[in-house]
């Protein structure tokens, strides 16, 4: 759960998001939902993952933004980090804020600390 009181609305400080589950998540619920499915909190309803990557993980990042969050933090395998590229991936996440990367053994967490929300 996301915490007391946030059965999907919200989304902790603390929290990390993994990028590859939000996918599969998604894929999931939209083939086995008829309405209403979403990939988990309240922001990914507006979230449609892309085949490329970079697309994927920036809108991700601007829904959150839009959502009002404060921060996020999602953890990328680094066989997707490779394939697109962790400078070009950086330099998305630049546009929406302070953004930090952390190597996390077998993948990346790219945090955001958004700007102009």
């Amino acid at each position: 759960m996301l915490g007391e009181g946030c059965v999907y609305s919200c989304v902790r400080k603390d929290m990390i998001l993994d990028y590859q589950q939000l996918v599969k998540d998604y894929w999931e619920n939209l083939n086995s939902q008829l309405r209403g499915f979403t990939a988990g909190a309240d922001f990914l309803d507006t979230w449609v993952p892309d085949e490329n990557h970079i697309r994927s993980i920036e809108s991700l990042f601007e829904s959150a933004q839009l959502h009002g969050i404060d921060s996020l933090k999602v953890k990328i395998q680094k066989a997707v980090v490779d394939e697109v590229g962790q400078n070009q991936l950086s330099a998305v996440l630049d546009e929406f804020g302070d953004n930090e990367i952390t190597d996390d053994g077998s993948t990346f967490v790219f945090s955001v600390e958004f700007k102009n929300k």
